[in-house]
């Protein structure tokens, strides 16, 4: 039991940090240099804190109304992040202009 419990936790946390690593190299690419700096800079900011104010909010859901409501939430953000990605998918690779043909002499 001990080893299917640490595999569980194991794999629980590489199908949630692994996501989140990638997340950062699809937007280093799709946007430019500036945007993807900025992107991170409030990524830092705002989710890898260990005082965050959503992590209340869950919390706080929970105690009020249950797991029921707040899994009806986490299920909500997962989809509006899959249909994010979706909108994002017919974007060129990189967020950077088309750069205009040498004109010859």
């Amino acid at each position: 039991m001990f080893w299917l419990n640490t595999a569980l936790l194991m794999s629980a946390g590489f199908f949630v940090y692994v996501p989140q690593a990638l997340v950062a190299v699809v937007v280093a690419n799709l946007a430019t240099k500036r945007a993807a700096a900025n992107g991170r800079w409030l990524n830092e900011r705002l989710w890898l804190r260990e005082y965050h104010p959503l992590r209340l909010g869950m919390g706080k859901l929970v105690e009020l109304s249950g797991w029921g409501p707040a899994f009806g939430c986490i299920i909500a953000a997962a989809l509006a992040g899959a249909a994010l990605f979706a909108a994002a998918l017919p974007a060129k690779a990189h967020g950077y202009g088309e750069v205009a043909a040498p004109t010859s002499r």
